[in-house]
């Protein structure tokens, strides 16, 4: 269940569905999960999603995850935590999160394309381009960091580099 819901969540939020479409499909699937067990610390985190990518209630988001953590402590629980932080601006904890989830799974592509954003949304792109290509060396279907490692050469002034990447 909570699969599915995390599913519909990433079709809204990488643009593959219309994304209201994708939060009202996947929320009957958050619904059983917690109706199965609310006490799961992954059940907080998807709901931690809900607050922050459907309410943009960070606050809300916090206490969720917090919650997670109360539970089992879990990689999860720091990149998720590392992604709202980044949000607002707060690169410095931020990447002291990612840096524990890294610790935690060295081999989670999703650490190293966090990693990268971080350094991307503070205009470091050649340091943000090596972290998006790690994480494709982890997982070399990985779409996520394929937007803003374009976007990085785009950004850096390098616009044919940035075009033969998104072709």
């Amino acid at each position: 269940h909570l699969g599915m819901h995390m599913g519909y969540t990433l079709l809204g939020v990488e643009g593959l569905m219309p994304a209201f479409e994708a939060f009202q499909l996947g929320k009957p699937y958050l619904d059983k999960a917690i109706e199965l067990d609310e006490n799961l610390p992954e059940c907080q985190l998807q709901l931690s999603w809900i607050s922050f990518l459907q309410e943009w209630d960070i606050p809300k988001s916090y206490q969720h995850i917090n919650r997670a953590l109360e539970i089992r402590p879990a990689v999860d629980f720091y990149q998720t935590m590392a992604s709202v932080l980044v949000a607002e601006a707060k690169y410095k904890a931020a990447a002291h999160y990612v840096k524990t989830a890294q610790e935690l799974d060295p081999f989670s592509e999703i650490g190293y394309h966090l990693k990268g954003y971080i350094l991307y949304c503070q205009e470091k792109y050649e340091p943000a381009i090596e972290q998006f290509a790690q994480c494709l060396k982890l997982k070399a279907d990985s779409r996520v960091p394929l937007l803003y490692w374009g976007q990085a050469l785009l950004l850096q002034g390098k616009p044919q580099q940035g075009l033969t990447f998104f072709q």
